[in-house]
């Protein structure tokens, strides 16, 4: 590829080929301090198949190029970015050129034979490609901005393939290459809500099933309560004259704390406090009788 590019230089080959750049900043990222893409950037890469994809809204690109990570720059979020969308497509992502080298990748990529072109840079560099393409007024590309497409076109072949999407552009630049720049949206902010939605969706507590009746003999019911979108088990057990009621709820994803209601079994117990007291006062009223025969019997037997 390398050998490819002198030659061309040396030659001063100019635009030949039908020629579509298309020019995108990786996703969103956390913080500085890491390298990789955010869930937000992740959600983005995805969604660029329906982007740039065989049904998506731009025509989808023969090749995919991203900035290369060095130990100096190390993101690998401009890779990551168009990832998804190459596996998609069957192709690998060119990562020949690093950050630094934004005028070699502008110069290979103008005189190559491939018409649809994808790279995706970091965004103080994107300006800096355009100019090398001939947009010498290319503007900044705001470190907020991360759903723009740069567009670089010689209007030979359609840039749009769905034309049913108002996608009109929002800026457009004249080129000194023959290419002209229009800036467009990538148009994934649904597919975006989606999909962060349903990496963070919480399933609502259901309502726990309801107890089962206590009978005089113990009754036993079983209900099922949804809960958290597991099936939690509701176990009643009635034991006794009142009987004893146990509700346990098991959630898995919840970690419900298992409850329990006792019932204590006043009433036969007074019941059998009050036999027990009876049938103490009968024993005794026999003992006593028993005594004091023997001790008149006794008595008796000395007088006489």
């Amino acid at each position: 590829m390398r050998v490819k590019y002198i030659i061309n230089t040396l030659l001063g080959i100019t635009l030949a080929n039908a020629k579509l750049i298309m020019l995108i900043r990786h996703g969103e990222k956390i913080n500085d301090d890491y390298t990789d893409l955010s869930p937000e950037g992740q959600a983005r890469a995805e969604c660029l198949i329906e982007t740039f994809g065989t049904n998506g809204i731009y025509t989808t690109p023969q090749k995919i190029y991203a900035q290369k990570p060095t130990q100096q720059r190390q993101s690998t979020r401009p890779r990551d970015t168009v990832i998804p969308l190459s596996k998609s497509l069957g192709q690998q992502v060119d990562l020949s050129f690093t950050s630094g080298k934004f005028k070699d990748l502008a110069q290979y990529i103008y005189s190559s034979p491939e018409e649809v072109i994808l790279v995706s840079w970091g965004n103080d560099r994107i300006p800096k490609i355009a100019k090398q393409l001939g947009i010498t007024n290319a503007p900044e590309w705001k470190g907020k901005v991360f759903d723009d497409v740069w567009i670089l076109t010689d209007g030979k072949t359609p840039y749009l393939k769905n034309s049913s999407v108002n996608n009109n552009p929002t800026r457009s630049f004249t080129g000194t290459k023959g290419l002209n720049m229009y800036i467009h949206k990538e148009n994934v902010e649904q597919c975006m809500r989606q999909r962060l939605s349903g990496n963070t969706s919480s399933t609502p507590v259901g309502t726990a099933g309801t107890a089962g009746t206590t009978g005089t003999t113990g009754i036993t019911g079983n209900t099922n309560g949804n809960i958290g979108g597991a099936t939690g088990n509701t176990n009643t057990v009635g034991n006794g004259n009142l009987g004893t009621v146990e509700q346990t709820v098991n959630d898995p994803q919840l970690s419900t704390n298992n409850s329990t209601i006792t019932g204590n079994n006043t009433i036969s117990e007074g019941q059998n406090t009050d036999q027990n007291l009876q049938n103490s006062g009968s024993s005794m009223i026999k003992v006593s009788t028993v005594t004091l025969v023997t001790l008149l019997s006794t008595l008796l037997y000395h007088l006489y």
